[in-house]
């Protein structure tokens, strides 16, 4: 079964645009980040399950388990140090009254690795998206089959809007703090 879309648990709130740093973290990790957890599970599971039929008479599949794992693995790690470290530190410098050149100097650095980790991330759903045709199932393929391009297709859109949310409103906002 398809994943619903983030972008009904959104429905009702102001564009993420005019929403205070802490509200629009509390909106990418409780939309974003849980969906992509979800998602990446099913699709690793997907990938491992494709029946070996499949795998022989596509060679691009092994390719494409490949990639999933390379995605999966690059996108839990990124979420992690953007929870772990980037945003802890974006929530704090956004509650304080005084915010100054140090704390550009903290944050700064993060957020540009956050904005490279995103171009590689981009870059490796362009080349699962190329592989699979841009994420379209072949008549000849099975339930598991169908149901991992469905789910890549959909963290594929749902990614898109995550990192314009964070490289396009979170990250500037949070640079003009000081």
């Amino acid at each position: 079964m398809p994943p619903k879309s983030t972008a009904a648990s959104t429905a009702g709130q102001p564009p993420p645009a005019e929403l205070a740093i802490p509200a629009l973290l509390d909106l990418i990790l409780d939309t974003h980040h849980v969906f992509a957890r979800d998602v990446l599970l099913r699709v690793r599971e997907c990938a491992e399950a494709i029946p070996p039929a499949d795998l022989q008479r596509d060679e691009r599949l092994p390719k494409v388990q490949e990639a999933v794992e390379a995605l999966s693995d690059e996108m839990l790690s990124h979420m992690h140090r953007e929870e772990a470290m980037l945003f802890p530190v974006l929530r704090r410098i956004a509650g304080s009254s005084d915010v100054d050149s140090v704390d550009m100097e903290i944050i700064t650095p993060p957020i540009e690795c956050m904005q490279r980790e995103h171009g590689f991330i981009d870059e490796l759903l362009a080349y699962l998206g190329q592989l699979t045709d841009g994420f379209q199932s072949p008549e000849w393929a099975g339930p598991v089959h169908r149901e991992l391009l469905d789910e890549l297709a959909a963290f594929a859109a749902d990614t898109t809007e995550h990192v314009r949310k964070e490289n396009e409103i979170l990250f500037p906002k949070a640079l003009s703090l000081a």
